[in-house]
């Protein structure tokens, strides 16, 4: 059995240096294992500088000071900083459907790194992610956009200049 997770750790194995800046970007849970925590148990991976989108795991929430000197080495050393998009799990509550995991300034960071030569890897093609149902309204759907959606939105806002630097590892991806 070899997760999205899984696939996303070996492409960072075999693809990011030793220098290298990582930036995650997941909700508060990921069903098939936290990939920070598996990163820091990777010895190739033990040096890598790692920030996150909630500052989870004992990492540092990515900050707009950060952000800006992490996208500056993106543009002066190319092949150094990599988004990992490992988004599977919950964004929402299911019966509030309170959304607290996402905001524009995770894409607005994600989107700076990526404008400035780092690498985008996602996890899963899927375009959305079932719901848990909501108990009052049991037969409504209120599923989430998946990890497939905001691949499609990174690469939107990214292209042309970043399709070389685009990386699906998970299902249906083109290393997955």
């Amino acid at each position: 059995f070899y997760t999205a997770t899984e696939a996303a750790i070996a492409y960072l194995r075999e693809h990011m240096p030793a220098h290298g800046t990582l930036y995650v970007v997941q909700g508060d849970t990921n069903l098939h294992g936290d990939p920070i925590e598996i990163i820091r148990k990777e010895p190739s991976l033990a040096s890598v500088e790692v920030f996150s989108s909630h500052g989870n795991n004992g990492t540092q929430k990515l900050s707009d000071v950060e952000a800006r000197r992490v996208a500056h080495k993106a543009k002066t050393q190319p092949g150094s900083v990599f988004v990992l998009f490992a988004h599977d799990g919950p964004i929402d509550d299911p019966d509030t459907l309170e959304v607290e995991d996402w905001n524009s300034e995770v894409f607005r960071y994600s989107l700076w790194l990526v404008l400035n030569g780092a690498v985008f890897v996602n996890t899963a093609a899927d375009p959305t992610l079932t719901a848990v149902k909501h108990s009052v309204y049991t037969e409504v759907n209120f599923s989430t956009p998946g990890p497939g959606a905001f691949e499609a939105m990174m690469k939107v806002m990214t292209f042309p200049s970043a399709r070389e630097r685009w990386v699906n590892v998970g299902k249906g991806g083109v290393e997955g």
